[in-house]
């Protein structure tokens, strides 16, 4: 049975149940983003399997609940959900949530047909006269150039954007390089080319981690610069460093560095050929637990399955676009 977000028992469990350890509440949308999560009811996808393994370091577990993005947002807000695992950053936001990098790149890229030129910037879509395919409502990467030609179909998806582009019902089209790259594999690419530096340079994907969860307990950021605009980089506050959210971006600070986080997404992109690096406790510098409590990564059911430094913030945090 899926628990309520707003279940005061749920809520009771996750925090003060003796012997599992502690309880982590990622939350998301309902519908699928691909390979990072699979629509609702199914939690499989690269989420789950990075948090997952973050939270079994630290001897915690994971538990995954689906709802409408606004009431996930709202649940955050309010400490009822732990973390959202891809959340872009916004100086409002940053008012309840807490950021920092998920390990994971991302930029938005394009795909067009394999005898289309090579296109290095969007402005040379208008030279070339090539029609841009769109999503209704979709991000246009901070404006579009002027006299770009564009179609917006309904229901636009990836496999529908293939499909057009084949079809010669449009020239171009933009999306998330990690999710084009996967829907690629899936479909074998045949007649279709991308685009790597068309549209922006990477940048760090975030998660943002509740600062009225019961596992974050913020203390005033030291390194804050007043006088400087806020953002994933120069926030106010930052977990306490014996919190269970200052040991989650430990335990994901070194999966950065070790590789684990590299190969779950190349597993997810070719499960064919590989299958990804876990590692264990004993492998782990030993200020991290090594009492871990087995989670459960079919969550159909939801059965529940140190702080960093602030120049590696820094380093990963030099464009804070909202996406949709």
């Amino acid at each position: 049975m899926r628990p309520s977000i707003l279940s005061p028992l749920l809520l009771l469990l996750l925090v003060s149940v003796p012997g599992i350890g502690c309880e982590l509440t990622m939350g998301y949308r309902t519908s699928e983003r691909l390979p990072y999560i699979h629509a609702e009811p199914s939690d499989n996808g690269l989420f789950v399997t990075l948090f997952d393994e973050a939270a079994k370091r630290i001897g915690c577990r994971l538990t995954v609940i689906r709802a409408p993005k606004q009431r996930i947002i709202r649940e955050l807000e309010q400490g009822n959900i732990d973390f959202y695992p891809s959340l872009s950053f916004t100086p409002a936001r940053a008012k309840r949530a807490w950021f920092f990098p998920n390990g994971l790149p991302e930029r938005y890229t394009g795909i067009s047909r394999e005898k289309a030129p090579d296109i290095k910037q969007l402005n040379e879509l208008v030279t070339h006269n090539m029609v841009l395919l769109m999503a209704p409502g979709s991000y246009d990467l901070g404006g579009l150039p002027k006299g770009l030609a564009q179609r917006r179909p309904q229901d636009m998806d990836i496999p529908k954007a293939f499909a057009m582009l084949r079809a010669n019902k449009g020239d171009f089209f933009i999306y998330d390089e990690f999710t084009l790259e996967y829907y690629l594999h899936q479909d074998g690419g045949n007649g279709l080319k991308r685009h790597p530096g068309c549209c922006e340079k990477p940048r760090t994907m975030f998660f943002g981690f509740s600062r009225k969860s019961p596992h974050f307990q913020e203390i005033a950021n030291p390194d804050f610069i007043a006088d400087k605009p806020v953002s994933a980089a120069n926030q106010p506050v930052k977990p306490a460093p014996d919190s269970v959210a200052a040991r989650l971006v430990q335990a994901l600070t070194e999966m950065m560095h070790d590789g684990t986080i590299t190969a779950y997404r190349e597993a997810e992109l070719h499960p064919e050929l590989q299958t990804p690096v876990v590692f264990t406790p004993e492998s782990l510098s030993t200020d991290i637990p090594s009492t871990v409590v087995p989670a459960t990564k079919a969550l159909a059911t939801k059965t529940p399955a140190p702080e960093a430094s602030a120049a590696a913030a820094e380093a990963a945090s030099k464009q804070d676009q909202p996406k949709p």
